[in-house]
């Protein structure tokens, strides 16, 4: 009896610690996945972006609008927001 009490203490307070880690780590993993899936989101719009600047149309659209180019004979204006 002197060793089973002992022995039964020292297990459950080993089970108590286990389980507490162990909740913890759920929650990390709960939190990498919302992140998992954050990184997914964000990396199919970096390939759709990618994808796009194979375009030619697309990258002229970028340079009229953000460079203020233009194509032989046209004319560009600049109005205020």
């Amino acid at each position: 009896m002197l060793i089973i009490i002992p022995f039964c203490l020292w297990a459950g307070l080993t089970w108590y610690d286990q389980e507490a880690a162990l909740a913890e780590k759920r929650q990390d993993m709960i939190k990498v996945a919302q992140s998992l899936d954050q990184v997914k989101l964000e990396n199919e719009e970096l390939t759709y972006q990618v994808n796009r600047l194979h375009d030619t149309e697309y990258i002229a659209e970028i340079a009229r609008r953000d460079y203020h180019l233009s194509k032989p004979g046209e004319v560009i204006f600049i109005t205020p927001e």
